[in-house]
């Protein structure tokens, strides 16, 4: 009895020891705020990288041009090679609208928010809203929506979203059939050289720097035709494109149509070219290593001019189409704000790599276009699987010592941003130059003051909160089953404990049973004996 009491505790003491030893992430009371995707345990961080920063995390490009330098931001983009869907630096496709809400953010009209207690949870109904790829209109608050509302139901004549039962706007008529929704769009359509179909792995199914929250009306008539000019908007064959509002109204967001050449193609709005445009020159460079064996997490992208070439997805090797229409786009759409705080959010918080052509937009000449020395449509970056670090070294050494100036040396001036951060929430105009406390104004196509989140002045946290349940140091699997060992072998021991003890009770019962039979048999003799002898003395 003795000996099982002794390991009843024993078990008891063990399991209490292992919970006191609990290293908790983000889903547990002890953290109070949810992490980076790559690092849990690890505030996000929303402001943008300095000037120097940028010029920093490229180094000297020199005087590179066409493939070698597509080669050179090759192996600076591409340091976190995605070799299956375990990859930290890559989201699952489920996960993509949770962070959403903050790449896709819209800063001025969502609450206000810090990383220090900032939770994906806390997000919800009509207390945030994430800009739409597609809207014209990104400024006013009746027409913003959210992923929240991807569930509703659609109503014909709707003018707003009823958050309390679950009705959004649905369109009818020459602006389609479908409700209002944030849909997940891939620039670089899936089904050019990665996922031809079902849901896309890690890698460039997932890569946020392409894959935007957008208008789900837009996104559904684009569906896989290539980007490109309209040939004429008023064409038999040309049809516009609307986007949804949470108002219940419209507005164009497109057209589809022919090119001059002739093939079917789909042309946003001039607000929207630039950003298209760059997501797919990054999309080119960043999976633009021709392998011996390519594959869904890493294929190979190219762009080629007018409707050359064709995509070989048995082998993971995609094409798009009218590079020259891009090109221009580069010009026409120049880098706004909120593009460049997507590109740091994305960053800073989710795939530890960078859009170049957004932090240098006058790269994409120098890589792209033929005219501008650049090579065509680029080159394949093959070469940097086996030779990346002597081959960028060997460019680094021909380079001249002066940096490559910046196009957008104004602007950028004006959107920097130190890493001196503050808890309070603010921003500047777009025209003002921001300080070490401020971040600029990221609204698409808002010019007007803006209210912004600044971090909170330390990034990181104690190493004992982790990114997942944890017992002395076990992996969370391994954790579990321990703590289930324990749970059996407590109630093993219980249910023994209850056993003995029951066993006992009997005993003492039985002892007790026959003592008082026996008291009983002692008591009736004794009266038996009395009565004879009475009978014996009246004879």
């Amino acid at each position: 009895m003795k000996k099982l009491v002794k390991l009843f505790n024993l078990a008891t003491i063990l399991l209490s020891f292992s919970f006191t030893n609990v290293k908790q992430g983000p889903n547990y009371a002890s953290q109070a705020y949810d992490g980076k995707a790559y690092n849990t345990s690890t505030m996000m961080d929303f402001t943008d990288s300095t000037d120097a920063e940028i010029e920093a995390y490229y180094g000297d490009i020199g005087t590179l041009k066409g493939s070698s330098l597509m080669l050179y931001l090759y192996d600076k983009i591409a340091t976190h090679k995605v070799l299956n869907n375990s990859d930290q630096y890559s989201v699952t496709y489920a996960n993509v609208t949770k962070w959403y809400k903050i790449t896709d953010r819209n800063w001025s009209l969502s609450r206000s928010i810090t990383p220090a207690t900032y939770k994906f949870a806390d997000d919800s109904k009509g207390n945030y809203y994430e800009t739409m790829m597609y809207f014209k209109d990104c400024t006013t608050k009746t027409k913003q929506i959210n992923t929240d509302l991807n569930s509703f139901t659609g109503e014909v004549n709707r003018t707003s979203i009823d958050w309390t039962n679950g009705k959004v706007p649905k369109a009818s008529g020459i602006y389609g059939n479908n409700k209002v929704q944030v849909d997940k769009e891939h620039v670089w359509v899936k089904s050019h050289g990665f996922s031809p179909s079902g849901t896309p792995n890690k890698g460039a199914g997932t890569d946020l720097h392409h894959l935007i929250a957008a208008d789900h009306n837009t996104n559904n008539v684009h569906n896989d035709k290539y980007y490109g000019i309209v040939e004429d908007h008023n064409a038999k064959t040309t049809s516009k494109v609307y986007c949804l509002y949470a108002d219940g109204t419209y507005d164009i967001s497109g057209w589809t149509g022919l090119t001059n050449e002739g093939e079917e193609c789909f042309e946003p709005t001039d607000q929207w070219k630039g950003d298209v445009a760059r997501a797919l020159f990054y999309m080119a460079t960043r999976y633009s290593a021709k392998l011996t064996t390519n594959t869904e997490f890493e294929p190979y992208l190219e762009i080629k001019k007018g409707n050359e070439g064709s995509d070989d997805n048995t082998n993971y090797h995609g094409v798009f189409h009218n590079l020259e229409d891009l090109l221009a786009w580069n010009k026409l759409d120049p880098v706004d704000e909120y593009e460049k705080h997507r590109n740091n959010l994305i960053y800073k918080n989710v795939q530890d790599n960078r859009n170049p052509y957004i932090d240098h937009p006058e790269w994409v000449d120098l890589v792209f276009d033929s005219e501008s020395g650049g090579s065509s449509g680029g080159g394949d970056s093959s070469e940097s699987v086996s030779n990346s670090s002597s081959s960028s070294s060997s460019s680094s050494s021909t380079s001249s010592s002066t940096t490559t100036s910046n196009s957008t040396t104004s602007s950028s001036s004006s959107a920097s941003n130190s890493t001196t951060t503050s808890t309070t929430s603010s921003s500047p105009s777009k025209t003002t130059t921001s300080t070490s406390n401020t971040l600029p104004s990221t609204n698409k196509g808002d010019s007007t003051s803006i209210n912004k989140p600044n971090n909170n002045s330390s990034n990181t946290v104690e190493e004992e909160k982790t990114d997942e349940f944890s017992i002395l140091g076990f992996d969370q699997k391994t954790s579990i089953i321990i703590v289930i060992i324990c749970l059996v072998v407590i109630l093993v021991l219980v249910l023994l404990l209850i056993g003995v003890l029951v066993k006992k009770a009997n005993k003492k019962q039985i002892k007790m049973t026959i003592a008082k039979a026996a008291k009983a048999q002692a008591k009736l003799s004794n009266k038996t004996s009395k009565k004879r002898k009475r009978n014996q003395n009246k004879k």
